[in-house]
């Protein structure tokens, strides 16, 4: 049921996440790409460095545990979306990962 949600709520890369009454989630461009990178590949384990150099734009010097304030913040956006389901996973030592069942 939460994959189903999920999906549902994904839609295009045109059309942001939205909650179930319709109103669409406040992620900033960082959370949508982070979200969308992750979510692109469910269960492959994301280094900070990795999300860093994905979703960044320019070459700012960045330090990579500013990823740690981004998650923060769209796990936060997203319990919004699916309350009962944790879908943005740490794996000790090594990052995180998307579980989407």
């Amino acid at each position: 049921a939460a994959l189903s949600r999920i999906v549902k709520a994904w839609g295009s890369a045109s059309r942001p996440l939205s909650a179930s009454s319709g109103q669409a989630l406040d992620l900033t461009p960082t959370e949508y790409n982070l979200f969308a990178t992750m979510a692109k590949r469910p269960g492959t384990i994301y280094s900070r460095a990795q999300l860093l150099d994905l979703v960044s734009r320019d070459n700012l010097d960045v330090n990579d545990r500013a990823i740690d304030s981004h998650i923060k913040n769209l796990r936060r956006k997203l319990a919004v979306l699916i309350p009962d389901v944790d879908i943005i996973h740490s794996v000790y030592g090594l990052g995180y990962r998307v579980e989407l069942w």
